[in-house]
This record gives C-alpha cells, sequence and structure tokens, in this order.
C-alpha cells in the first residue's frame, strides 16, 4: 500500500483534532522502543510492523465510575474515536489496530499521562510519530444555556425531543408502517 504524503505533524495534528471534535480530552504518542522492558505490552503481537503507540482519554466524576449505562456510553466515544483515528491512518496508508488485549491503563502509564479518573484507549500504527502528550484544558467559565442550545443544534437535536425536523418526519414514517404491519397481524 502506498504512503501518500503528509508530515508527521500535519498526522499528528488531524489525530489531536479528532480527539478534541470527540470531547475527549488526553492523548499521548510514544514510540514501540517506550516498551521494550514492559513485559505486559508487546505492541508487535498486535501489529507486526507497529512503531507508534497512541493513547487517548477521557476524564469522568469518581461518582459516575460506578454507572454501568454511562460507563458503556463513555466506552462508545472512546470506541468511535480509535475506529476515527484508524480510518485517517489507513487512508494515509499505514497499518493502525485499536481494540487489542494490550491494558490500555498500562500504556497510559508508560506514557505517562496515566490518572484514576479516565477512561483509555490504545491504537498501534505502522506511522512514525513524534512522541508528545497533549491535555486538552477545560474552560473554566460557565457555560450558557445558548451554548448548550448551540452543540444540540450542531449534532442535529432540537430541545424538545433531541430530533432534527427531519429524523422526527423519518421516526414518524417508520412508526406509521410498524403501526400498520402490527394492526394488519391481529
Amino acid at each position: 500500500k502506498e504512503i501518500k504524503k503528509v508530515s508527521p505533524k500535519e498526522i499528528l495534528d488531524k489525530i489531536k483534532q479528532i480527539v478534541k471534535n470527540n470531547y475527549l480530552d488526553i492523548i499521548s504518542v510514544g514510540s514501540k522502543n517506550d516498551f521494550k522492558n514492559n513485559e505486559f505490552v508487546h505492541p508487535e503481537l498486535h501489529l507486526p510492523d507497529a512503531e507508534s503507540i497512541i493513547s487517548i482519554g477521557i476524564t469522568v466524576l469518581p461518582d459516575t465510575k460506578t454507572d454501568e449505562e454511562f460507563q458503556r456510553i463513555i466506552r462508545r466515544r472512546i470506541d468511535f474515536t480509535t475506529f476515527e483515528i484508524t480510518h485517517y491512518l489507513d487512508i494515509l496508508g499505514y497499518s493502525a489496530t485499536t481494540n487489542t488485549h494490550i491494558p490500555n491503563e498500562l500504556v497510559a502509564q508508560q506514557l505517562g499521562i496515566y490518572s484514576e479518573n479516565v477512561y483509555y484507549a490504545t491504537i498501534l500504527t505502522s506511522a512514525k510519530l513524534q512522541s508528545f502528550s497533549y491535555q486538552i484544558k477545560a474552560k473554566k467559565e460557565k457555560i450558557k444555556k445558548i451554548d448548550v442550545i448551540k452543540l444540540c443544534e450542531k449534532q442535529g437535536a432540537d430541545m424538545t425531543g433531541f430530533f432534527s425536523n427531519k429524523r422526527y418526519e423519518k421516526f414518524q414514517k417508520m412508526q406509521g408502517k410498524f403501526c400498520q404491519i402490527i394492526n394488519t397481524s391481529l
């Protein structure tokens, strides 16, 4: 597979942007050589041509760690983000994988970003990326109602039922067809 000519800086900037766009707040990149002496992390067993290891994470409040539904939502968000990054690297011509059996927390610890109240995920790639760590600083200002409304609208939701008009019309049509099927089978 041919590698597209994109600088490592551009790759890292795009990965950082993906992390930000998905509301995650920490990313660290390290070399496979950073894990030479780690008896539990062997990137080459999961991706033989691995050169870089990427750890991403999202900080959660301590009391949410026992909420199973919340954990599933966070895990989906992290998985979606890792798949997006992996897909981006694949489009550039690099091999990449995620959701391995490598302990995500150990990778974060080795890269120096581990914190107890963070959910982590790991991506392995053949791209030789410069080692770095980056934490997105949370804004300390008070969130205004209009900001929440704008965020919801940007995501295609309205403030009455989290359906845009188009999505609600589609739902109504589907619901109507479902009711017709139920009524004819009774």
